[in-house]
C-alpha cells in the first residue's frame, strides 16, 4: 500500500501558471466531449426507439393490407400492386 506524505503548508510547490492553464483547459475539452458523447447516446436512443415505433406502424399496416388484398408485392411509386407468388 502506497505510504501517503503529508507536507506542511510552508513545503507546497506549485506547477506554473501556464501549466495550471493547460491542465484547465484539456480537463474542461475532455469534459465537453464525454458530454457530447453522452448527448450522442441519449440522441441515439431516442432515433432507435422511433425506428420501433415506425416499425411496428409498418408490421400492422402490412397486416391489414395483407388481410384486405392478400399478398402482393406494392410497387411504392404509384400504388399498382401484383400478386406474391412463392417459388
Amino acid at each position: 500500500m502506497a505510504k501517503e506524505i503529508k507536507m506542511k503548508a510552508s513545503e507546497e510547490k506549485f506547477i506554473s501558471t501556464d501549466e495550471l492553464n493547460q491542465l484547465k483547459e484539456l480537463q474542461e475539452a475532455q469534459n465537453k466531449a464525454l458530454t457530447n458523447l453522452a448527448n450522442i447516446e441519449v440522441a441515439k436512443h431516442d432515433i432507435l426507439n422511433e425506428n420501433s415505433q415506425i416499425r411496428e406502424a409498418l408490421k400492422q399496416l402490412a397486416e391489414k393490407l395483407e388481410s384486405q388484398y392478400g399478398k402482393i408485392n406494392i410497387n411504392l411509386e404509384d400504388g399498382a400492386y401484383t400478386p406474391f407468388i412463392e417459388e
